[in-house]
């Protein structure tokens, strides 16, 4: 194809995929043809997706941090970016309200996984309303959850220090040698697997909002969809489950409250399972979104910056 502006001698025609700046083609038209044939000239930005930045940024952090978990000053750096994603970043629309009385009863929660790899984990959590992703752990690893739209409440926990745990099974048994717990609630001996943990948070996040977890706060958490759209989370998790390294997933289940701990922040017996309830059912969507980089394009050696679509 040649250029209907270009001079009159056929060595002067250039074809559109290498447009000349001497043959006075006027902006307007570069414009129009690009558009048209799906390239950019040397005065239009390459525009990053956003998601793209969310992975680049994660995966450059990985690298400087020797794949740890994140502190809070890196999950902020992060956090700010996921403070901009919506679900039309993700490929996702909003599901229209739905009725309680009219919700099916098998309600199995989606998962769409985005991008894993040794050091990483994306992926995006699509919870009907009532839906629960049960109570489990996140043993040294950071996570940070964007609620992309709906609400859900968050319930967190934290184990409470081993010596602490002792000493509480330890006046429990003196107490149980004395008298019967009410209602014969609590086990008469002590059942070495049951925890003791304290309650972090019991919240209703709505979206848009951005929270996270660390090693050592709110590691342990279950979400339960609310509202008549339920929810979707998308989710960053580093580093990813290895039992071999330590970071296998445990889920638990909450028993009863027991003295300890604060009016704000009051103490629970959790018992642990490798296994989730039987109730957790869920089912993998394709992903829809921007195709994602491999690791070493995302954040080569040499990094470099790129702008990211606001």
């Amino acid at each position: 194809m040649k250029w209907l502006f270009a001079e009159e001698d056929d060595a002067a025609a250039t074809p559109l995929s290498s447009p000349r700046k001497d043959i006075g083609v006027p902006a307007y038209i570069l414009s129009r043809v690009s558009q048209r044939f799906g390239y950019r000239t040397a005065a239009e930005p390459v525009e990053m997706p956003l998601i793209q930045s969310i992975q680049q940024a994660v995966l450059q952090t990985v690298k400087r941090n020797g794949g740890r978990a994140f502190n809070m000053a890196e999950v902020l750096e992060i956090k700010e970016l996921c403070d901009r994603l919506l679900p039309s970043d993700l490929g996702l629309e909003v599901p229209r309200a739905v009725a309680a009385d009219k919700l099916p009863r098998f309600r199995p929660i989606r998962y769409i996984e985005v991008y894993e790899d040794a050091d990483i984990s994306m992926g995006i959590f699509v919870m009907p309303p009532g839906t629960t992703i049960p109570l489990h752990n996140h043993p040294q690893m950071t996570v940070i959850s964007r609620v992309l739209y709906g609400s859900m409440q968050v319930n967190a926990f934290d184990l409470v220090p081993p010596d602490e745990d002792e000493a509480f099974w330890v006046r429990k048994e003196e107490r149980i040698r004395k008298a019967e717990i009410q209602h014969n609630r609590f086990p008469k001996f002590r059942p070495r697997h049951l925890k003791v943990a304290i309650q972090r948070s019991t919240d209703v996040v709505h979206g848009p909002a951005t929270t996270e977890l660390l090693p050592d706060r709110c590691n342990i958490h279950e979400f339960i969809a609310v509202g008549d759209v339920g929810c979707a989370i998308f989710d960053i998790l580093t580093p990813g489950y290895n039992p071999l390294a330590g970071r296998d997933c445990t889920y638990y289940r909450s028993l009863l409250q027991v003295e300890g701990g604060t009016e704000e922040e009051p103490w629970y017996v959790l018992e642990p399972s490798n296994l989730p309830p039987s109730s957790f059912i869920s089912v993998d969507l394709p992903y829809r979104g921007p195709e994602l980089m491999p690791a070493h394009v995302a954040a080569p050696d040499d990094e470099h910056s790129a702008t990211s679509s606001e």
